[in-house]
C-alpha cells in the first residue's frame, strides 16, 4: 500500500502505468527546461526541439492511454495536439512575408482544438443531440408528407433472378458433389440387387426363388433335377 502523497501521483493511471507520471514530468523538464539552455531565446532552435518533444509525447500518450478514464486520455491528447500546433503556428508565422491565408489557417487550427475539448468534456454533445431530435419531429409534424430527394443511381439495383433452366442445373450438380449423394446412390444401385434362394423338395425338384430387396413378393420358378 503506498502511502497518502504517493497516491496523489498515482491514482488517475493504470495500474499497467502507475508510473507514468514521471514520463510527465520528463516531459515538462524537455518542453520547458532544456530549451532555456540554448543560447538563442526564441529561436527556430526552440521551436524545432518544442515540436519534436511535442511529437514524441503525443506518440506516447496515444500509444499507452495511460488514464483510468477515457475522457482523461483524450483530453491529455488534445493537449499534447494543442501545444504542438501553437509551436507549428508559431513557427509558420515566422515566414517572410508573412501570408493572410497562414493567419487565418493559424486562426482556425487554435480555436478548434480547445473546442473540441470542450466537447468531449462536456455534455455539450448530448444537447446538441437532444436538440436535434427535437428539431426534426417539429419537422415531421409540420411536414408530414416530406420526402427527402432520391438522386438517380442513389438505389441498389436488385439482381435479376437466374433462369429455371439455369437453376435446375445448378441444384444437380450441387447434388452430385454432395457426399451424401454418392451414398444415396450406393444404396439404390443396393437395393436394385435381387436375393437368389433354392429349396430341394422331396419330388427332385429345386425351387428358385428370385426376391429384389425391398419386394415383399419373390418370383419362384420349379426345376425338374
Amino acid at each position: 500500500m503506498l502511502p497518502g502523497y504517493m497516491l496523489k501521483l498515482t491514482d488517475g493511471y493504470e495500474y499497467r502505468t502507475y508510473s507514468f507520471e514521471l514520463v510527465e514530468t520528463i516531459r515538462k523538464v524537455l518542453l520547458v527546461g532544456v530549451p532555456s539552455t540554448f543560447p538563442e531565446r526564441g529561436g527556430t532552435a526552440q521551436l524545432f526541439w518544442g515540436l519534436l518533444v511535442c511529437f514524441v509525447t503525443f506518440g506516447a500518450y496515444m500509444m499507452y492511454a495511460p488514464f483510468i478514464e477515457d475522457s482523461d486520455d483524450k483530453l491529455s491528447q488534445l493537449a499534447q495536439l494543442q501545444i504542438f500546433l501553437t509551436l507549428l503556428s508559431s513557427l509558420a508565422l515566422r515566414a517572410a512575408p508573412p501570408s493572410e491565408v497562414v493567419g487565418q489557417l493559424v486562426t482556425v487550427i487554435l480555436f478548434l482544438v480547445p473546442l473540441i475539448g470542450v466537447a468531449l468534456e462536456t455534455p455539450l454533445l448530448e444537447e446538441l443531440g437532444q436538440a436535434f431530435d427535437v428539431f426534426r419531429g417539429a419537422f415531421v409534424k409540420l411536414f408530414p408528407n416530406f420526402k427527402p430527394p432520391t438522386f438517380e443511381g442513389s438505389t441498389t439495383d436488385v439482381p435479376a433472378p437466374a433462369p429455371p433452366a439455369a437453376t435446375a442445373l445448378a441444384s444437380k450438380l450441387a447434388l452430385e458433389l454432395t457426399p451424401a449423394t454418392k451414398e444415396t446412390k450406393m444404396a439404390t444401385e443396393t437395393s436394385t440387387a435381387a436375393s437368389v434362394t433354392t429349396e430341394p423338395s422331396a419330388a427332385g425338384e429345386i425351387a428358385i426363388s428370385v426376391s429384389p430387396i425391398g419386394s415383399p413378393i419373390p418370383a419362384r420358378a420349379n426345376l425338374s433335377a
